[in-house]
């Protein structure tokens, strides 16, 4: 038993095998150009936003502590 390539089962297939370029799984050259430009500051924004929930989860958690 055989499971289907990445390509297979998330891009629908294309004419031309190579018009897939390696790495990008089909992302459009120019959105690649930008997140490759602007790698750290994603790299800080998802940072911040993981410190955001957390802070958030555990807000509730200690709420639910007070309550009780």
């Amino acid at each position: 038993m055989e499971s289907p390539r990445k390509s297979e089962k998330l891009i629908p297939a294309l004419q031309d095998e190579e018009a897939l370029e390696i790495g990008r799984d089909g992302m459009p050259q120019e959105i690649w150009d930008d997140m490759v430009k602007n790698e750290c500051k994603i790299f800080y924004m998802f940072m911040f936003l993981n410190g955001s929930v957390l802070w958030a989860y555990y807000s509730c958690l200690s709420a639910q502590d007070f309550y009780t």
